[in-house]
This record gives C-alpha cells, sequence and structure tokens, in this order.
C-alpha cells in the first residue's frame, strides 16, 4: 500500500470513531472558530507519524512538513 492510499485510510477510520462517539468526551477549549486543522486532521498526522517510527511531536512536525 503507497503512503497516500494508508494516510487517507487512516483519516477515514479515524474520522468515523470520531464522529461515532468520541467527540462527546472532548470540548475544545478555544473560542477561535475558523481552525486551520480539524481534530480528525490533527489525529492522523500524529498517529501517521507514529506509524514511521517519529515519536516526538517535534519529529513529527518536521517529518509532516517536509514530507507533505
Amino acid at each position: 500500500m503507497d503512503w497516500q492510499t494508508q494516510l487517507i485510510s487512516l483519516y477515514i477510520t479515524i474520522a468515523d470513531i470520531w464522529n461515532k462517539d468520541l467527540f462527546l468526551f472532548i470540548e475544545r477549549e478555544s473560542n477561535y472558530n475558523k481552525n486551520f486543522l480539524i481534530i480528525e486532521e490533527v489525529l492522523t498526522i500524529l498517529i501517521y507519524g507514529i506509524i514511521k517510527g517519529r515519536l516526538r511531536l517535534k519529529s513529527i512536525y518536521n517529518y509532516t512538513t517536509s514530507h507533505m
């Protein structure tokens, strides 16, 4: 499976889980209405980074900005 397909399937899985149950337990603590990324995208980036062997946020950020 190529990385695009893996990333898309991961996003769809996370979005399904988020929209079924998870959003009920997490409250957003911000007054800022216009979000650059939605929570499903953030979770996808974090989990994909972990799958790729990056275990620190800075490493995941650097991988994401250089790779995508």
